[in-house]
């Protein structure tokens, strides 16, 4: 089935048509979700960014529909598959310190409480493969330099849409205070992004405050930041609740 806005309530959408496709598979039904939009603003169509954190909404849409599904119905289906943007060139992002989180253009606070200890959080937290399964836009973490873990530490993530951002750390006190910075985005939207991370510990656990800190590159990367910004928080908050699950999951026993 397939549709199109015939009226849209903001003047930069100058179409818009989704279909969707279902294909018989072993296990059931394979639906293929297909959103075509044309922006009168070019600054608009052409972020990567605002792409990105859309991409991110509409698989929370799917995710939605498949619990949904096996709610309804009793069945499992198979997971939400997603075609990446293709990859671009590195692009080197501003150097920036410690002091660039607290003055950052656009900044996203979240916390939580965690049932666990902060010893257990930043094994959590140093674990590579932990954090696709909370972090979703994340696909793989790979740390680049050797153990022990510290200042100056380096990896690369790799996230849906085919951004790759690969990192430096700025700060690794254990089991209180981490954080770190890009030094090349995939996107050259970013100028400049860093997070942090603190733990303080609670009389359940400990207390995560984490904020991400980013300098879009642009017009059309500080466009596509503002309207995205109400969007990034909610799903920013969201991933720290998957981290609580994740957590209480893997430290149940």
């Amino acid at each position: 089935m397939a549709f199109r806005f015939n009226k849209c309530s903001t003047p930069a959408e100058a179409a818009s048509v989704e279909e969707h496709r279902i294909d018989p598979t072993a296990r059931g039904r394979r639906l293929t979700w297909t959103l075509a939009h044309n922006r009168t603003d070019p600054r608009l169509r052409d972020s990567c960014l605002a792409k990105h954190v859309m991409r991110l909404k509409y698989r929370e849409y799917l995710a939605a529909l498949r619990s949904h599904t096996r709610l309804r119905f009793g069945v499992t289906v198979g997971p939400a598959r997603h075609h990446a943007l293709p990859c671009m060139a590195m692009h080197a992002c501003e150097r920036v310190e410690l002091d660039f989180i607290a003055h950052a253009p656009f900044r996203f606070v979240s916390t939580v409480d965690l049932a666990i200890s902060p010893e257990q959080l930043f094994e959590v937290l140093a674990d590579a493969e932990s954090w696709p399964h909370w972090a979703t836009a994340i696909t793989k973490v790979t740390w680049t330099s050797p153990e022990p873990r510290g200042v100056g530490a380096t990896r690369t993530v790799n996230m849906r849409g085919g951004i790759v951002g690969d990192e430096v750390f700025l700060a690794w006190e254990p089991f209180t205070h981490m954080a770190f910075r890009f030094d090349e985005a995939s996107s050259g939207s970013i100028a400049a992004f860093a997070e942090d991370y603190r733990v303080v510990p609670s009389s359940g656990g400990c207390h995560l405050t984490w904020v991400m800190a980013m300098k879009p590159k642009g017009v059309a990367g500080r466009i596509g930041m503002t309207l995205g910004k109400p969007l990034m928080g909610r799903t920013f908050q969201k991933f720290l609740y998957n981290l609580r699950d994740y957590s209480a999951r893997r430290f149940a026993a």
